[in-house]
């Protein structure tokens, strides 16, 4: 692995402990990705968001989003209907945010 990718990236083989196949894998991916779809084009949003709120492991943490402008850090608190992550500021104030890259900085208690 590239040594500035050493400390913030994984493999599936570190994480697993084994080789996986690659061809069931990218099967297993496309039927989530084509049911996911499904859901996308029958409106049922709801059912989408509700299984993404499920693994977002950073929800209640203390977070760092890093935009193309700005880097804001507040408590990740939730996944709002459009898909935004919700961050409550130090000030208590809330904000959306659409896109960036997130970094953990405190687990939830």
């Amino acid at each position: 692995m590239p040594a500035h990718l050493k400390y913030s990236s994984t493999t599936l083989k570190e994480e697993l402990g084994r080789e996986i196949e690659r061809e069931i894998l990218l099967r297993r991916l496309l039927e989530l990705t084509e049911s996911y779809y499904k859901f996308f084009q029958e409106g049922q949003f709801g059912h989408i968001l509700g299984d993404w709120r499920g693994l977002a492991c950073f929800l209640g943490s203390r977070v760092e989003v890093e935009g193309d402008r700005e880097k804001i850090e507040g408590q990740a608190v939730d996944i709002d209907a459009d898909g935004a992550l919700v961050l409550t500021l130090r000030d208590g104030t809330t904000r959306r945010v659409l896109s960036g890259d997130l970094r953990i900085l405190g687990r939830a208690e």
